[in-house]
C-alpha cells in the first residue's frame, strides 16, 4: 500500500477494488481515460443531467464534446460506487470558480483533465484539489514571467535548460492543485503564493504571505500518471494514505 509521502509512477496505478469506500484517512486518485468509441459515448450520455447534456452540446469539436461526456459520466459512475447511489441521480452544485460539489452530505472530491486523460481525487481529511497537464513545448519559454511568484521565476531560471520545461509544468500543476483545493480558482492569483518547482524533488507549499499558517495546513504531492504528463495533488490535513487506481470498474 502506497504511503502519502511516495510519488506514484504510472505503473503504480492499480485496478479498482471490488468494494469502494472513502475515509478521512485515505485519498484515492483515479486515472480515467476520456477517449471512448461512439457506442460507449452514447451510453455514457444517458447518465448526464439535462444541463450537462446542454453543456456538452456547446462544444464545437466532437472530440472535446465526447471527452467532456466521458469525464462527467465516469465521475458520476465513480461517485455512485462510493456512495451506493444511482449515478444518474447525483446532483452537483458549483461554487466559486466553478468547482463542483455534490448536493447533500459533504463528500470531498476534485477532478482535472487534459488531452484525453482525467484524474479524480476522492476522500481525505479536508479540502483537496488535483491538477493534470499534458507537457507540450511552449512557444514562449518566458511566458511564466510576471505570472508566477518572483522566487519561483528565479528557481526556474536557475535550473539547466533541459529541465525548465518540466519545471514550468511542475510549478503550474502544484499551484493549480492548491488553489483548486482552496476553491478560489485563478482569481486568487498565482503570484500570491510560492511552491517548490524542481520536478524531481518533493512538491511543497513554501509560502502564502496572506496567511503564513497555510503552509502547515496543506500537503502537496507530485503525481506521474502517464508519460508526458505532469500532475499534482493538494490536501488540507495530515496523517492520510495515498492510493492510486486505474479506471477498470464495469460502467
Amino acid at each position: 500500500m502506497l504511503q502519502g509521502s511516495e510519488r506514484p509512477k504510472s505503473g503504480n496505478f492499480r485496478p479498482a477494488p471490488v468494494s469502494l469506500r472513502g475515509t478521512p484517512g485515505e485519498v484515492h486518485v483515479w486515472r480515467v481515460p476520456l477517449d471512448c468509441p461512439p457506442l460507449e459515448i452514447r451510453r455514457l450520455t444517458e447518465l448526464l443531467s439535462a444541463d450537462e447534456r446542454e453543456r456538452a452540446g456547446r462544444f464545437v469539436l466532437p472530440r472535446d464534446r465526447d471527452r467532456f461526456i466521458a469525464g462527467r459520466a465516469r465521475l458520476r459512475l465513480l461517485l455512485g460506487r462510493y456512495l451506493w447511489k444511482d449515478p444518474a441521480v447525483l446532483e452537483f452544485r458549483y461554487g466559486y470558480a466553478g468547482k463542483p460539489d455534490l448536493v447533500g452530505p459533504a463528500f470531498p472530491f476534485n477532478v482535472s483533465h487534459s488531452d484525453g486523460l482525467a484524474l479524480i481525487a476522492i476522500g481525505g481529511p479536508g479540502r483537496l484539489g488535483v491538477d493534470v497537464e499534458r507537457i507540450r513545448p511552449r512557444r514562449d519559454q518566458d511566458s511564466f514571467r510576471n505570472f508566477f511568484a518572483p522566487a519561483e521565476e528565479a528557481a526556474i531560471d536557475a535550473l539547466p535548460l533541459e529541465l525548465r520545461e518540466r519545471a514550468f509544468f511542475a510549478c503550474w500543476t502544484r499551484k493549480e492543485a492548491y488553489i483548486k483545493g482552496r476553491g478560489d480558482g485563478l482569481g486568487f492569483g498565482l503570484d500570491r503564493f510560492e511552491v517548490s518547482v524542481a520536478p524531481d524533488f518533493p512538491a511543497k507549499l513554501l509560502r502564502v504571505p496572506d496567511d503564513p499558517e497555510e503552509t502547515a495546513r496543506w500537503e502537496l504531492h507530485s503525481l506521474d500518471p502517464a508519460p508526458e504528463y505532469a500532475a499534482a495533488l493538494a490536501v488540507e490535513g495530515h496523517g492520510w494514505r495515498l492510493l492510486f487506481f486505474d479506471w477498470r470498474i464495469a460502467d
